[in-house]
């Protein structure tokens, strides 16, 4: 009878053991399916004119939307102002002269026109007065066409200066500077990278037989080092084409397989602590 007894405990702990197993599988997180990396989408802020460079952000701190990012010494241009100015100004009061003159000889065009038809002028009066408002008339239009030369020059002007005071198009870190406070800067060259705040993408690889479960703005979860809970990231890109998985990829089991490249835009607010180049395992649902 005892040992019937201690057979009965032994399978009854048997029984246990096995059903707490089992539990503990149960919970247990299921392995990532899929392996990727943080990738970023940079913006590198150029300028189109050439200069000396007064001041820049500094590297790795953060600029909001419209704050100043670099300056560049705004001479000439700025000197080009006050003279274009008064270019403008004096070329404004010959118009209103030269108008006021055309106004005149057309008056005189008309009255010896009728005094030409009444005989009471010379037909040679009446040809100089003619010649006299298309002279006054080319003058006029002449001081016009000046006038638009003068405005094109003071919008180019405005426009170089624009771009000696560059400002941050989104919120954005300063990911890099390229040169310091004092050095001359080319046209064209990058004076800085900014990393957009949404500017972190999730880029992963999918085998060919799992492609067909994405599509194209569907949610999938990342598991990154250093963020406690999931992350969800919104599928917006699917290669058409399949490559091999590249080398940053450590993984056996894609690593000699054909996959198919997916990126993810982050949702959320996590972004702050997470760098490029991070290793990210993918869930899919």
């Amino acid at each position: 009878m005892r040992t019937r007894i201690s057979h009965t405990k032994g399978m009854n702990v048997i029984r246990l053991l096995l059903l707490l197993a089992l539990l503990a599988a149960c919970q247990a997180t299921p392995e990532p399916k899929l392996h990727g990396y943080l990738e970023a989408d940079y913006i590198d802020i150029a300028t189109q004119v050439s200069g000396r460079l007064l001041s820049i952000a500094t590297r790795g701190s953060h600029a909001d939307p419209d704050a100043e990012l670099f300056m560049l010494d705004e001479q000439p241009e700025a000197l080009q102002i006050p003279q274009l100015q008064a270019e403008s100004e004096a070329n404004l009061a010959n118009q209103q002269a030269a108008s006021a003159s055309l106004k005149l000889s057309q008056l005189e065009l008309y009255r010896l026109q009728k005094m030409n038809d009444k005989q009471f002028a010379s037909t040679n009066q009446r040809d100089q007065a003619r010649l006299a408002v298309e002279k006054a008339e080319a003058a006029l239009h002449a001081l016009q066409a000046n006038s638009r030369a003068i405005d094109a020059r003071m919008a180019q002007v405005d426009w170089a200066l624009q771009q000696k005071r560059l400002q941050a198009p989104v919120a954005a870190s300063i990911e890099d500077v390229f040169f310091e406070a004092g050095e001359w800067v080319p046209a064209g060259k990058p004076v800085l990278r900014l990393l957009p705040d949404d500017g972190l993408k999730l880029r992963f690889y999918v085998p060919e037989n799992e492609r067909s479960s994405l599509i194209i703005g569907q949610t999938v979860q990342c598991l990154i080092d250093g963020i406690t809970e999931q992350i969800e990231a919104k599928v917006s890109f699917i290669a058409d084409e399949a490559e091999f998985a590249p080398p940053i990829i450590y993984s056996e089991d894609v690593r000699s397989k054909l996959v198919y490249r997916v990126e993810a835009r982050l949702l959320g607010n996590h972004h702050n602590g997470l760098h490029p180049g991070q290793p990210v395992d993918v869930l899919l649902p």
